[in-house]
């Protein structure tokens, strides 16, 4: 672990961290200041928040943060997300046996190619997050949230997410939380995410994004 973020205060590993370039570490600060927030508005308080709203809302506010330093496109970030997503669900198929019925391998392809990551239920706490960041999809995990959280500041805004983490002050229910907050379940939310963003498969299952809210 190269650096982590608390309340009130930012830990950072000085051997590893030296070792990377400015822009690395301004956004590396970037994202760890993040979680400081989140522990700010949420009362000192890590509490039961989910680890992928935790997570890709520092994603989005470091990219944010390099945006401004000249660093860094909003749109470029989350195209290159959503092709190692693409990537990642390609990756996932690997061929059956060539013997076996075209159409049934085709079927279990159109299946698996719904989910390349884990529903946002598997990523609520931080054990969570650390046991799927072992397996199979630990190399988009942060790129999901990021594509996630990017799809409710698109369509809630900023400040619906600062609430999301204020509510936890006072409630420690990330259900009735995020139900206030954003005006709709979890599963609502997910669900329109999947319908908006096909998460690919092989065989020219593409990708598409929904238009973005300015």
């Amino acid at each position: 672990m190269v650096a982590i973020g608390g309340h009130r205060v930012v830990l950072i590993n000085q051997a590893r961290f030296e070792r990377r370039g400015w822009s690395w570490r301004l956004s590396t600060l970037a994202h760890e200041l993040a979680h400081v927030l989140q522990y700010e508005v949420g009362g000192g308080k890590r509490g039961t928040s989910a680890q992928w709203i935790r997570e890709g809302f520092a994603e989005w506010l470091e990219m944010r943060v390099m945006e401004a330093l000249g660093q860094a496109d909003d749109a470029k970030a989350r195209q290159r997300a959503i092709v190692r997503l693409r990537t990642h669900a390609r990756r996932r198929f690997p061929m059956t046996d060539p013997a076996s019925p075209f159409r049934a391998w085709m079927d279990q392809a159109q299946t698996q190619a719904r989910m390349p990551v884990p529903a946002l239920s598997a990523l609520g706490s931080f054990p969570d997050w650390v046991e799927q960041s072992r397996g199979e999809a630990g190399p988009v995990l942060y790129d999901y949230a990021f594509i996630a959280v990017s799809s409710l500041i698109d369509q809630h805004g900023v400040p619906a997410v600062i609430r999301y983490f204020e509510l936890f002050s006072g409630r420690q229910d990330h259900a009735a939380n995020f139900l206030e907050a954003f005006g709709e379940a979890e599963e609502e939310f997910e669900q329109g995410l999947h319908r908006s963003r096909s998460w690919t498969g092989p065989r020219g299952v593409q990708i598409t994004e929904s238009p973005r809210n300015e």
